[in-house]
């Protein structure tokens, strides 16, 4: 026991004496609540709430595909939701349609919009922007609804044969996501998790580091 009080007071006198204890003490609670805190507040800004599908809808598909999804999204759990404005574009007009559409989620009239086209049919692939793209239940509800508007249509279109449903029911749409802001676009919305798993890698390192440190003196 003498041993264990020598080590921890031998310890405690040379982390006094350093500069970075000072440092750590002014420094370590600001840095550690920020760790805790700043995660939270990006959280409840984005969480999914009752006007998620406030968003529009540009479908240059000539299916029909974006009036099916956004009626799959107004159903929602409750059947309460507001429907998607849906705007049916040609393919030469899909550029003006989304830079309206930017204006209107930097106004703060609409969420984001979604983009339908070719690719939605051929490849599974679409494309959200708008200022929620943090908000995971959000993204999830839309990817969802376009997943399933886009295999219903596949199977009718090839009445649906049991073979060819399933080829259909084992695709995966890939939506991706950016981030649009009063200021304009602000990236990937997957910036969230990369933060995360930043201060996971720095909290790891501090420690693994803190350890050596005190293994040393103890040796």
């Amino acid at each position: 026991m003498g041993k264990l009080f020598a080590v921890i007071r031998r310890e405690y006198v040379e982390r006094v004496r350093s500069r970075w204890f000072i440092i750590a003490t002014l420094f370590g609670p600001i840095f550690f609540g920020s760790i805790m805190f700043v995660p939270a507040l990006i959280s409840s800004r984005d969480k999914a709430s009752a006007n998620g599908t406030n968003i529009v809808i540009v479908d240059a598909t000539g299916a029909g595909l974006g009036d099916r999804v956004s009626a799959r999204l107004a159903g929602g759990v409750d059947g309460g939701a507001t429907a998607p404005t849906v705007r049916n574009v040609t393919a030469d007009a899909v550029v003006q349609a989304e830079s309206l559409a930017t204006q209107q989620v930097m106004r703060g009239d609409v969420k984001g919009y979604l983009l339908l086209d070719s690719l939605t049919l051929t490849a599974a692939k679409a494309r959200y922007a708008g200022s929620n793209t943090t908000a995971i239940f959000d993204m999830q509800r839309v990817e969802r609804a376009v997943q399933r508007e886009v295999t219903g249509l596949a199977l009718e279109r090839n009445g649906i044969d049991p073979e060819v449903a399933k080829q259909v029911l084992s695709r995966n749409v890939n939506v991706t996501t950016e981030r649009l802001t009063k200021a304009g676009r602000g990236g990937s919305g997957q910036l969230s998790f990369i933060f995360g798993a930043a201060v996971a890698f720095v909290l790891y390192m501090t420690i693994f580091i803190y350890g050596l440190n005190v293994l040393r003196g103890v040796l």
